[in-house]
């Protein structure tokens, strides 16, 4: 499927592709373009709460829930117990990106 990505702050946007890949879903850049000066949202990753997360260059960011933040100590790599923790007690989280399908 393929989205356009609006950041909710300064209104930048990027056209991604959300693909299926052995069991989860993966982005793809579709404008293969790594330059600030060409596009503004620059990660993004699915969230425990089952919501897309983005990062934008104006410092509009929600790649990781407040409680994501408050229970993990390594993003890199989470520990089990603090997924665990997580989806046992799971809050949802108003995105700051809006993600509409094209």
């Amino acid at each position: 499927m393929m989205y356009i990505v609006k950041c909710k702050k300064c209104k930048a946007d990027r056209k991604v592709g959300i693909v299926q890949s052995e069991g989860r879903e993966l982005i793809d850049w579709l404008d293969n373009n790594p330059s600030a000066d060409k596009v503004k949202i620059i990660s993004g990753r699915k969230r425990f709460d089952g919501q897309w997360g983005w990062c934008c260059i104006c410092g509009n960011d929600d790649i990781m829930t407040e409680q994501e933040k408050n229970y993990i100590d390594n993003p890199q790599e989470p520990a089990d117990s603090d997924i665990l923790k997580i989806v046992n007690n799971l809050k949802g989280q108003k995105p700051l990106f809006e993600m509409r399908s094209i």
